[in-house]
């Protein structure tokens, strides 16, 4: 189901209005918690962590998944890539990453 939501983002097919952030989360949460109980609780809890588990995953640079992407790009290449080049597409990546944090 994560990749499946995760393909309507990258697509489109997802609104941005539908997407909530931190605050909208809690609230879910708790209510999740006040209407079905600790149980339901707890695991949607392990949902998001794994949701967050695969979006870390992801090859975007300035994510776990992006430095695993350098890696392998290092071991095809058999040369590690200029360490500056790396910074900047980091630096890139990451303002892109703040800015739809701002638009959630």
């Amino acid at each position: 189901m994560m990749f499946v939501s995760l393909e309507k983002l990258v697509t489109g097919k997802v609104e941005l209005n539908k997407m909530n952030g931190i605050v909208a989360i809690t609230k879910i949460g708790s209510d999740v918690i006040k209407k079905e109980g600790m149980y339901k609780g707890l695991i949607l809890t392990a949902i998001i962590s794994l949701n967050l588990a695969i979006m870390n995953l992801l090859p975007v640079p300035a994510l776990d998944g992006g430095h695993l992407m350098f890696l392998f790009i290092e071991k095809i290449t058999g040369k590690p890539l200029n360490e500056k080049t790396i910074e900047k597409i980091n630096t890139i990546c990451f303002y892109l990453l703040m800015l739809l944090m701002v638009l959630v």
